[in-house]
């Protein structure tokens, strides 16, 4: 599969999931925006898309802040020329008894892991549709489908 000339943006591509999927698109072919919290991380995963021969911006953002999206979104055009393809990976799972799992807990969890893809959903698309293409990748925990121990938020 040749993803020459497409835009990638990749949230939580700082390691993990997020870090294999964004390498494994800069292999096909595709440019990377990367975002996630740690600086240090994101610095490195780009610096390998950019050992693979593909251009690589990485942007410090916390997707469960509506105004962080946003200025990963205009990173992203400014330095790729728009999004083709998002994979909203970026998720948290504190660990706490449900009883013990304060407000703040369950805010910042609802915050990335619910809104931060819809906010990253509403910059994405009316780019994808302006040019007739576009894909989309929202990943999710198993614990949205199964539960587990002190993971209740």
């Amino acid at each position: 599969m040749s993803l020459e000339g497409r835009r990638a943006l990749v949230t939580g591509g700082g390691r993990g999931i997020g870090r294999a999927t964004a390498l494994l698109l800069a292999k096909a072919g595709a440019d990377l925006a990367l975002s996630a919290r740690t600086r240090s991380e994101l610095d490195r995963v780009a610096e390998e898309v950019r050992a693979l021969g593909r251009t690589a911006v990485a942007v410090t953002a916390d997707v469960g802040n509506p105004e962080d999206v946003r200025a990963l979104f205009r990173s992203a055009r400014e330095a790729l020329g728009g999004i083709d393809i998002l994979i909203a990976n970026a998720g948290i799972a504190p660990s706490a008894p449900l009883v013990k799992t304060s407000d703040e807990t369950w805010s910042s969890v609802l915050a990335v892991n619910l809104s931060g893809p819809f906010y990253c959903l509403r910059e994405a698309l009316p780019q994808m549709a302006e040019r007739g293409w576009g894909r989309v990748v929202v990943v999710a925990s198993i614990a949205g489908k199964s539960a587990m121990p002190y993971i209740a938020a």
